[in-house]
């Protein structure tokens, strides 16, 4: 089914800049500029990302900028409407010499849609070094174009309804898409839009599309931006091909851990994604982001509640 005309209306702002400016109405109490994101299609509900990189904003503000986060856990506890503003609560934990801990609370309407736990550390560059490979997969100019929010349509479509994948030009520059503030192309497209197994690994280069001021926490807020993007995606994709219709998708919680290394979101990162395991309502999506260069800059995991369509009793949380 075609999308209806709304769902294609969008405007070419940059979240990351414009949504981070924020007033301070007491001390360690930060109220945001915006919720808006663009591809929001309508709705009211604010993007997860969102929430998550200006709750490590407000945070960073709390801290002395020689320490960066190397570990971003959060809950999602209730929708935030992108209509009503949100204040940030952020909470001292602990100062220590090369570590800190700040405890995030989002609040509307006096009530906690939203809590983080935000770790940071002072640089360490000289200690042991490992990682894992970065997998050899095509390179972002050899692959297609990916429009996420097409395919998560596809989720809520009935399946006599869906488009087919070989019916969609994904080389077409004037095909129907929203707009998202970062290019994201898969290193598979026909393999992701036609498998059948949910635990397979999927690969997308991803670049955010404005310039992104030169620090290692500005880039940071991208990235964590730019990593809620496709993780429920990833858990019911497969199913689709099974006859399954989505009737709930809400992500839980999401982490994310920077290993320290440098990267730059203006240029091309690769995001490994897999879900390794759905049941009883719960799916989880884990994944590796590697810069250019090869260098292992992130690893996410994210638990989203998915439901089908008939589960009328399972309505809500």
């Amino acid at each position: 089914a075609m999308l209806s005309k709304r769902h294609w209306e969008f405007i070419e702002n940059d979240p990351i800049n414009e949504n981070f400016k924020f007033e301070e109405i007491e001390r360690d109490v930060f109220r945001n500029s915006t919720l808006k994101t663009p591809g929001g299609h309508g709705n009211r509900h604010t993007y997860g990302g969102l929430l998550c990189a200006q709750s490590l904003a407000a945070a960073d503000k709390t801290v002395p900028t020689e320490l960066n986060c190397h570990s971003f856990q959060c809950n999602f506890i209730l929708q935030v409407n992108s209509d009503v503003p949100v204040t940030y609560h952020v909470k001292r934990l602990f100062d220590g010499r090369s570590f800190a801990t700040r405890f995030v609370e989002c609040k509307q309407e006096g009530n906690v849609m939203f809590a983080a736990l935000v770790a940071y550390q002072r640089p360490e560059p000289h200690s042991i070094e490992h990682q894992s490979s970065m997998p050899d997969v095509p390179r972002p100019e050899d692959c297609e174009d990916f429009d996420t929010s097409w395919c998560f349509h596809q989720a809520w479509t009935p399946p006599e309804y869906r488009t087919k994948f070989e019916d969609v030009d994904f080389s077409d520059p004037n095909r129907l898409r929203i707009f998202h503030p970062y290019h994201n192309r898969c290193t598979d497209a026909r393999h992701f839009h036609t498998t059948k197994d949910g635990t397979d690994k999927h690969y997308f280069w991803t670049q955010y599309k404005f310039p992104i001021e030169e620090t290692f926490r500005s880039h940071a807020h991208a990235l964590l931006y730019i990593s809620d993007n496709s993780n429920a995606m990833v858990v019911f994709n497969a199913h689709t091909r099974n006859g399954f219709t989505a009737s709930m998708v809400f992500s839980l919680n999401h982490t994310i851990y920077f290993h320290g290394r440098p990267f730059n979101v203006n240029d091309w990162i690769l995001f490994e994604m897999e879900s390794p395991s759905a049941a009883h309502g719960r799916g989880l999506c884990r994944g590796r982001i590697w810069n250019a260069q090869g260098e292992l800059i992130a690893s996410i995991s994210q638990e989203v509640v998915i439901r089908k369509r008939m589960d009328k009793e399972s309505a809500k949380l």
